[in-house]
């Protein structure tokens, strides 16, 4: 009897202890997977610090490639400054704005072949964000005439 008493402690003892092991393991499994959540939010957080200083770099820049309203004459005078390095003539007209925030302009430039390229290129890199709508090639009294739609986005 005393051994059978025996072998029922003992049994309720063992199985006490492999259920304190047990959620020990389990705790400690958690507190581990916490410890590394942490490690992947502080990496993300860093990762999250540096683009945002990135951003903030880059969004004074962004702000230059839009024409604001009191900068108009500034665009204007960028189109017109391009004839300078092209020895092309550039004329504008119809300028206008539209509804969608744009600025519409009709530019045209005459000269040789190769100036009426570059002329092109140069206005296509200028620091705006801009669209050339339509293009229309022809020669005119032998020189090449170009006209093209431009539309550039304002920022009020």
């Amino acid at each position: 009897m005393i051994g059978f008493v025996t072998l029922i402690v003992a049994s309720f003892v063992y199985w006490l202890f492999y259920n304190s092991v047990i959620s020990n393991a389990q705790k400690h499994s958690l507190v581990l997977q916490k410890i590394e959540m942490d490690r992947e939010d502080k990496k993300n957080e860093e990762n999250l610090i540096s683009i945002s200083n990135l951003i903030e770099g880059n969004r004074a820049k962004l702000s230059s490639y839009f024409v604001s309203e009191d900068e108009i004459l500034n665009f204007i005078t960028s189109i017109e400054g391009v004839e300078k390095f092209t020895n092309t003539s550039i004329s504008l007209s119809s300028i206008n704005n539209d509804i969608n925030n744009h600025i519409n302009t009709k530019v045209e430039i005459k000269g040789d072949w190769l100036n009426v390229n570059k002329a092109l290129r140069l206005i296509e890199n200028l620091p705006y964000s801009l669209a050339i709508d339509s293009t229309n090639l022809s020669i005119v009294e032998g020189k090449w005439n170009m006209i093209l739609n431009i539309k550039v986005l304002t920022i009020k």
